[in-house]
């Protein structure tokens, strides 16, 4: 039996690791649509151009979390520190009881270890410091804490739309003063969660504080995933107070050096440190890419057929294969169909394949979630077995000459962008499927060409080796 502190430790932890996997989600209103307070755009726009504007800046993001449960109670603390330097030089380091992390990019290389997994790995650095954090598994190491809406606003090109694009509402809350500095006072309203930030009010209008309603994040993952909230009869505070800035410092060469940890393992991708396994785009290619699509004939809830093949030299079509329990799914279904009714105009049709559900449950979600989308009843999963959907959320784009162009596995922090930029190029004729075949041969052959030099080396040091 666990002790109180070790329950509510357990819950901490179950706090960060969920909230993290939340913020996963893109922005659930478009800039037309957001409700923004005059004085409040006001802030976030200066706020904005000069962080965009500043070359450098460290940085050290304390966070609290404070729980509270039937008289049991836990405080836990520590410390992210950040070292930035455009355009793609970044160094974060977290030391805390639930585990350590280091994620460094030297302009050329981006070095990602966890402690938890005692493993690090070694990519090629992406150009900018937004690249960053389409990876998902560095995108969740940074938001240990909850903090990641102010990350990945600092880290973005545009800091003021990347720090509202996950915004409903932003209420200006007045001029207050935070630990004797004056500050601006932000209240946002968001689907999956609501924050509060507090920006400094003086000539360097930089992030002093964050916190977000955590609670009300959990609550609505929990319910999406169809299991009951561990939020229950629970109090929960989550702050984040920034401390330390240096603004354009100068960085000695060790600032963005990776140490390798002691008895940690390499591996070959970063992905492969928690176990995921790696995206076709980043292994070998889905199997069905440049192919003919498999045939699709699904009976329609509601009524009606879908038949692929009718689509074909008239159509883009999205096949997105889902369930109502799965997490991911949820959290992509309204962005898909957010970025489908875009380019439905243009001649993108949306299916969602849902896998072996019944109807009435199907319904009871789409309700619930509010979405007004197309069904696929894939009700003996033969559709996602033609589609080797082995794990979801799975979206695939099918060109209109009937070829697998895309398939994107899981869920992304940055999917809005990438369905988007996608789809925009399919429907300007390009042939997304063979481009990425080749470039996927390209660093084979790469990859391939330090050892093919090593045999040849071998042989020949073989044939000068003196006969016995």
């Amino acid at each position: 039996m666990s002790t109180p502190y070790e329950f509510a430790r357990g819950i901490v932890r179950s706090l960060v690791v969920l909230a993290a996997c939340s913020m996963l989600v893109d922005g659930m209103a478009s800039a037309e649509e957001r409700k923004i307070d005059p004085e409040a755009r006001k802030v976030v726009d200066a706020f904005g151009k000069y962080v965009a504007g500043l070359k450098g800046f460290r940085f050290t993001d304390n966070v609290a979390l404070h729980v509270v449960q039937e008289g049991r109670q836990i405080t836990q603390e520590f410390a992210k520190k950040f070292s930035v330097e455009r355009p793609n030089r970044f160094s974060y380091s977290l030391d805390a009881s639930q585990g350590g992390a280091q994620v460094v990019s030297d302009g050329k290389d981006l070095s990602v270890f966890i402690k938890g997994y005692d493993k690090y790995a070694v990519e090629e650095a992406p150009a900018t410091l937004a690249g960053i954090l389409k990876n998902q598994v560095v995108y969740g190491v940074l938001g240990v804490g909850n903090s990641s809406t102010v990350t990945a606003a600092l880290l973005s090109d545009d800091p003021a739309a990347k720090l509202l694009e996950k915004t409903a509402a932003v209420e200006y809350g007045g001029l207050v003063e935070l630990d004797g500095v004056k500050c601006h006072l932000l209240k946002a309203i968001a689907e999956d969660f609501d924050w509060n930030v507090w920006i400094d009010a003086g000539a360097q209008p930089l992030v002093r504080q964050f916190v977000p309603d955590l609670a009300k994040a959990l609550a609505k993952l929990a319910q999406r995933t169809k299991q009951k909230s561990p939020l229950a009869n629970m109090k929960i505070t989550n702050t984040v107070t920034y401390k330390d800035w240096e603004i354009d410092p100068k960085f000695e060469p060790a600032a963005f050096a990776f140490n390798v940890p002691a008895g940690a393992t390499k591996v070959d991708s970063v992905l492969e440190i928690v176990g995921a396994p790696p995206q076709p785009d980043e292994a070998q290619p889905h199997a069905l890419l440049g192919k003919p699509a498999p045939a699709v004939e699904l009976d329609l809830l509601g009524g009606g057929k879908l038949d692929l093949a009718s689509y074909k030299e008239k159509n883009v079509v999205i096949l997105d294969f889902w369930a109502t329990w799965c997490g991911p799914c949820a959290q992509a279904m309204p962005i898909i169909e957010k970025v489908a009714e875009k380019y439905k105009d243009k001649g993108v049709l949306l299916f969602a394949v849902n896998l072996q559900e019944g109807e009435d449950d199907i319904r009871a979600f789409l309700e619930e979630a509010k979405l007004n989308l197309a069904v696929a009843l894939d009700k003996e999963a033969t559709v996602a077995q033609a589609y080797l959907a082995n794990a979801i959320p799975q979206t695939v784009l099918v060109g209109k000459d009937g070829t697998v162009q895309v398939v994107k596995v899981g869920l992304s922090p940055n999917l809005a962008e990438s369905l988007s930029e996608d789809l925009e190029a399919l429907l300007a004729g390009k042939n997304l499927a063979a481009e990425t075949l080749v470039e996927a041969k390209k660093k084979a052959a790469e990859k391939a060409r330090p050892a093919d030099a090593a045999k040849d080396a071998d042989a020949r040091s073989d044939d000068k080796t003196p006969a016995k």
